[in-house]
């Protein structure tokens, strides 16, 4: 999924003779091409030293066998997202991963699995969905806007617990503030490289566009849903969820503050529990 990022400018023009206003108008317009070009500039850099970051995790040290793939499979159809476990039952991901990108559709839960801890093909653990949460906010589209992907974000509750480790999330209680200077870690299942998670080791809260993260973490096809890590106390706790691709050096990423209410207990009501693709939060 590619977030497109949209640079809106409104220029009034001045019906009067020529004036200071016009000299300013001018100084104004070559200001903002001139930040963008170093906005562009800037992205490339971010794209070269990203791809000299990665590296494809061949492990099964924590937290690796809890990060997976969020498969959905039907009639003439396949696609893949990544998702980590985060209780024995709950798997975090992007919103968007539940929807079908040619239709708008949500996926039937019976097409949806996670499957744990991918090694070529092994895996720690897999189950069916029961039902799903989602941002109360979120709405699919397929050109989505950047400001919108802090909405970006789901919680499946499976079928049946997994016996595998779950990833702790980050606690603001218990950990420092993260701010630009923060290391940390993007992970995911990326299209090109499908059976062993890729890693992004060092980058950054490069800023925000609303309330969506801004970060120097590369992404692509496949790992949306992935986490966001930051070390705390000497684990890999859970602070985002990767929405999507921004440019070949930036990702936008749905913060931690933003899912908190899809955390409740693992239970689906029962109108929900295998009938419909999803609850709201």
């Amino acid at each position: 999924m590619t977030v497109t990022e949209a640079m809106i400018g409104e220029t009034q023009r001045d019906r009067s003779p020529r004036s200071h206003v016009q000299v300013r108008t001018i100084y104004l317009i070559a200001g903002l091409l001139g930040a963008l070009v170093l906005w562009c500039l800037a992205g490339e850099n971010y794209a070269a030293a990203a791809e000299d970051r990665l590296v494809v995790v061949d492990s099964v040290d924590a937290p690796w066998p809890s990060i997976g793939r969020v498969n959905a499979a039907g009639y003439r159809r396949k696609a893949m997202c990544t998702g980590t476990l985060i209780a024995p039952r709950k798997v975090l991901t992007a919103a968007h991963c539940l929807f079908d990108a040619a239709t708008g559709r949500p996926h039937p839960l019976d097409d949806l699995r996670f499957v744990a801890g991918v090694r070529r093909d092994q895996y720690a653990a897999v189950a069916r969905v029961s039902c799903t949460r989602m941002h109360a906010d979120f709405g699919f589209r397929q050109r989505p806007d950047l400001q919108d992907a802090y909405t970006d974000v789901a919680v499946l509750i499976l079928a049946d617990p997994m016996d595998v480790p779950p990833v702790r999330l980050y606690d603001r209680r218990n950990a420092p503030q993260i701010t630009s200077s923060t290391p940390i870690r993007a992970a995911g299942y990326r299209q090109s490289r499908r059976f062993l998670p890729t890693l992004d080791p060092d980058c950054r809260v490069l800023g925000a566009a609303g309330r969506t993260w801004v970060t120097s973490c590369t992404t692509e096809q496949g790992a949306s849903g992935g986490p966001l890590f930051v070390e705390s106390n000497g684990h890999w706790t859970v602070a985002g969820v990767v929405s999507g691709r921004i440019d070949a050096g930036r990702s936008a990423v749905a913060p931690w503050v933003e899912w908190q209410a899809l955390l409740a207990p693992a239970n689906c009501p029962a109108a929900l529990d295998g009938t419909a693709a999803s609850e709201t939060e």
